[in-house]
């Protein structure tokens, strides 16, 4: 467990001293320009955090926004007691940050927790109400920060 967390903090420590890719054009795809949409719906990018995404949209949605808390506290108790999570501040707060920038950066009505899962595994998943767990896995297969941002 040791030499395993220890592990995790070189990764990450080296992932945090890279300097960021340059930004890559997304204007086409295929030699072919992207439509653009600004009418403030679902598909116009330039309203994320403004537009109507998730609870109250179509039929698959039955639970409020308080009862989809509720459901993930509830899950995230169930997780946390029977998987083991890595405690190390530096991997944590590396992981956090990156999550609270996506979340930031989304149409999101909830506040998110985001916990690393000791784990060999290469997963991450997610519960109601913005509770998400990485699994170590995941970031010791990464081979650069870009890549574990995608």
């Amino acid at each position: 467990m040791h030499l395993r967390v220890v592990i995790l903090v070189v990764i990450l420590s080296f992932l945090i001293s890279l300097q960021p890719s340059s930004a890559q054009s997304v204007a086409s795809t295929a030699g072919s320009p992207v439509k653009a949409y600004h009418d403030g719906g679902i598909r116009d990018l330039d309203a994320v955090g403004n537009r109507n995404v998730g609870c109250g949209r179509g039929m698959g949605n039955w639970f409020t926004l308080e009862r989809q808390i509720a459901m993930g506290r509830d899950y995230a108790q169930q997780v946390e007691s029977s998987a083991k999570l890595v405690t190390d501040p530096v991997v944590t707060e590396y992981v956090n940050r990156l999550g609270q920038n996506l979340v930031r950066n989304s149409d999101s009505l909830v506040p998110f927790t985001i916990k690393v899962v000791d784990t060999d595994d290469v997963n991450a998943f997610a519960l109601p109400g913005g509770f998400f767990y990485v699994d170590s896995g995941l970031i010791l297969a990464t081979t650069t920060r870009r890549s574990l941002r995608e």
